[in-house]
């Protein structure tokens, strides 16, 4: 990864800590996931706090998602990537992780149906 695109990645860190510091003032932790597939994409997302799991409304954040969205499909494009699952994860101490997958489309999704806790499925997710 090169120095632009790093820079990219740290600002959309800052810009999803800001968002949920306005959002909610208890989080802990919070986790973005996006994927493009072909012509389809989208992000889902969700935070701890002390009341448990809650998901992020994407019609009330829908502002955010979509700056959200364009800064994830320019970090593809800046990875020559046409498709991909990516998965911001931070927390109240300002740590942030970025992961990436290529193949596996389903990885780490983000639900409470089915059983779903609302955390990003895969366990790497929460370290």
């Amino acid at each position: 990864m090169n120095q632009e695109t790093s820079a990219l990645v740290v600002e959309m860190a800052k810009s999803f800590m800001s968002f949920m510091n306005d959002l909610v003032s208890s989080w802990e932790k919070a986790y973005i996931r996006f994927s493009l597939n072909d012509s389809q994409y989208g992000a889902t997302g969700s935070y701890e706090s002390r009341n448990g799991v809650s998901l992020i409304d994407p019609f009330e954040s829908s502002v955010f998602f979509d700056k959200m969205n364009s800064c994830f499909i320019d970090l593809l494009k800046r990875l020559d990537k046409k498709r991909g699952v990516l998965l911001l994860s931070i927390d109240a101490s300002f740590n942030y992780e970025m992961q990436y997958e290529f193949q596996d489309m389903g990885r780490w999704k983000i639900s409470k149906m089915n059983g779903g806790t609302g955390i990003p499925e895969d366990a790497a997710a929460r370290k």
